[in-house]
């Protein structure tokens, strides 16, 4: 018998200057297995974390200041059965700060507002030869900016999406798009368009700007209440832009090293592993636009937290590109270099790189194919290939 509950509760707030940001998390894991011989085993693991991070831009979106916090405690109990039962815990805690120049923007809404342009068409709103000029485009888009990053939360509680759907109808009747108040019918198309309820479009990522930072990790307590040495540096940075309409590039990269030669070489470790593990983008800047960068989903590079033990030095570098070929398939590809230069011994090298098409068959099923390679020094080229289906049973993107 298997029981998992957890619980999670993230809140944030953003402008041009001033960036806070913040989550709990806990859960319980539990487990009983009951052998032939009538003995009984089981586990229990029990985890809470807390983090909380703040960034102050000197110059708005330019010359930036982050500091965070991060605190965490796991405890695992398990039977053995005939031989008794053991019990450990772990509780680091970690603080982090960076100095950075620049602010990396996801513009995806932009994406999302000719989404809508289309929706009107296919509702009767709009005609073929009656389109959003640029203006309505990005007054739409930076509605969207502002619905994902909160405000509309923070100001109307459980109204949020009648404020903003009340907003979005106003600025289209200012703009001369609409006469008069949507239908329902018309609304319900949006609606479902913007949050993508039906599974129907494949959105990439939009990444714009250029942004760098140096940033220091210290460990500042363990578990084992010996001297923490989980202390490192690193230096990351971050080049967007979209080629067009449909094409974005993305150019990442970092160089990491640790500052204790006892480093163990791993990330920020919040418990015993699963979902209580301290994510690679806490010690970065904590915007919500910037989180994808953290989850190495398509066209996301290189960017956050990179880790090696000992005196190690670690660098690499990525290019990533995408390319709509509507709002139903897309294709991805990227190629990358990471080197691994030892205290001692030979420096390594691995090249990797893919490419993946993405097509949605309809609504909940989407279908893709992609192919890859990797070399490393001293072992053979591997190259892959797959193809599959993702099935949605519930939920928005």
């Amino acid at each position: 018998m298997n029981l998992n509950l957890n619980a999670d509760y993230r809140q944030w707030r953003f402008d041009s200057r001033v960036l806070l940001g913040g989550y709990f998390a806990t859960g319980v894991n539990y487990n009983s297995l009951k052998v032939n011989s009538g003995n009984s085993v089981g586990r229990t693991d029990f985890a809470a974390l807390g983090f909380g991070g703040a960034s102050y831009y000197f110059t708005p979106n330019q010359i930036y200041m982050t500091g965070a916090l991060g605190l965490s405690y796991a405890r695992f109990n398990q039977d053995t059965g005939a031989s008794g039962s053991i019990s450990d815990y772990e509780g680091p805690g970690y603080l982090w700060g960076a100095l950075g120049y620049g602010r990396i923007y996801n513009a995806g809404t932009v994406t999302t507002a000719k989404d809508v342009e289309d929706a009107l068409v296919r509702g009767g709103v709009l005609n073929s030869s009656n389109r959003f000029s640029n203006t309505v485009t990005l007054g739409i888009a930076n509605m969207l900016k502002r619905r994902a990053n909160g405000d509309y939360d923070t100001k109307n509680h459980d109204d949020q999406d009648i404020a903003f759907f009340t907003d979005l109808q106003s600025f289209l009747q200012k703009e001369g798009v609409v006469s008069g108040p949507l239908t329902m019918a018309q609304t319900i198309r949006v609606y479902e368009t913007i949050n993508n309820t039906r599974g129907r479009y494949v959105r990439y990522p939009r990444y714009t700007g250029i942004q760098a930072q140096i940033q220091a990790q210290y460990q500042l307590f363990n578990q084992t209440k010996n001297k923490p040495h989980d202390h490192y540096l690193s230096f990351d940075a971050v080049f967007g832009k979209p080629l067009s309409d449909q094409t974005q590039l993305l150019l990442s990269g970092f160089f990491a090293m640790a500052l204790d030669s006892l480093a163990s070489g791993n990330g920020p470790a919040a418990g015993f592993g699963g979902p209580f593990s301290f994510p690679s983008f806490l010690p970065f800047l904590p915007d919500r636009n910037n989180l994808d960068f953290f989850v190495r989903t398509n066209g996301t590079g290189f960017y956050g937290g990179s880790y090696i033990g000992g005196k190690d030095k670690l660098f690499g570098a990525r290019a990533d590109i995408t390319h709509s070929i509507n709002n139903k398939a897309g294709i991805s590809g990227f190629a990358s270099f990471i080197n691994l230069s030892p205290n001692t011994g030979d420096a390594r090298t691995l090249i990797s790189g893919g490419a993946r098409l993405d097509y949605n068959l309809t609504h909940w099923l989407t279908s893709y194919v992609r192919a890859g390679f990797d070399k490393e020094t001293d072992r053979v080229l591997v190259y892959s290939l797959g193809a599959g289906f993702n099935w949605r049973v519930f939920g928005n993107n």
